[in-house]
């Protein structure tokens, strides 16, 4: 945000943006789903809930609460497929974790932020080009990949499973690191949460073959090879197609390329529907 010449006020709302989070991110909005509408997450919902018990206010004045409205901070957020700060920070910092950009790609990128009319644009288009590239890239691998919805759902299991056996309440997860709530959960009894960390660390071997047990599909799969885990699963088409400023041209980078354009409406037919996630346990 400030590279690209963001305000004060932006740059601090956008350093608080994620403070709120709770142990095992955004896991706990599954743990806690029913407490919650559609397409919302526990740490935006209880964000100044949680502000308030520190000392951040103190810092910050009487009106430190607007720091913490999105609405108020468009370079902050966008709806997707925009690109905004959270989104275009996420996006390369795990592309480059994953090896799929270089650290002097991110440099660059940095150096091509410019702002207009209030919203982030990329004044390259080999640098919008590789950015809508590098999402799709991370959508498929990683984000919508069914080993992440597999292991998104176990881990979530076993926490909710914590919760029935009066192991865990909400304020642990405020107050815990992931690393000492997986310490207790490696150490239960508990028969149920024993076979869902055995299929986790069988994931955990295969993937180092770059191999997966979970299997997500739109069939419906028969046999004894198969498990059921989930029936409904909707799957989010997580990219971003920022926008490109060319001389005194903007437009999106799908506008600029229509072959992108017309590859992004290939994958979202695929991704559309419900899904379902099976485990392969053979």
């Amino acid at each position: 945000v400030k590279k690209a010449g963001g305000s004060l006020d932006e740059q601090i709302a956008a350093l608080l943006h994620d403070i709120s989070h709770y142990s095992f991110s955004h896991i706990i909005d599954l743990v806690y789903a029913d407490k919650l509408k559609k397409d919302e997450s526990l740490h935006e919902v209880n964000m100044t809930k949680v502000v308030q018990d520190t000392d951040i206010p103190k810092y910050l004045g009487s009106k430190w609460k607007k720091y913490f409205d999105e609405k108020k901070w468009k370079l902050l957020e966008q709806p997707s497929p925009a690109l905004c700060a959270d989104r275009g920070d996420y996006t390369p910092r795990d592309s480059v974790a994953l090896n799929f950009l270089g650290p002097s790609w991110t440099k660059r990128y940095s150096n091509s932020l410019e702002i207009n009319n209030g919203q982030l644009v990329i004044n390259s288009l080999k640098i919008g080009r590789g950015l809508l590239l590098a999402s799709l890239k991370l959508d498929k691998y990683y984000y919508s990949h069914p080993r992440g919805f597999g292991l998104y759902i176990l881990t979530a299991r076993i926490l909710n499973r914590l919760i029935e056996l009066n192991k865990l309440k909400l304020d642990y997860f405020r107050t815990n690191p992931d690393m000492k709530i997986w310490k207790e959960i490696l150490k239960s009894k508990d028969p149920i949460i024993k076979e869902k960390l055995e299929y986790i660390m069988k994931e955990k071997e295969l993937m180092k073959q770059n191999k997966t047990m979970f299997v997500l599909t739109k069939n419906h799969l028969v046999g004894d090879k198969y498990k059921l885990i989930s029936k409904k699963i909707y799957v989010k088409f997580r990219y971003i197609d920022p926008l490109i400023k060319q001389s005194d041209i903007i437009k999106q980078m799908t506008e600029w390329d229509k072959r992108l354009f017309k590859r992004i409406n290939k994958i979202k037919k695929i991704k559309s529907g419900v899904h379902k996630l099976y485990i392969n346990i053979k």
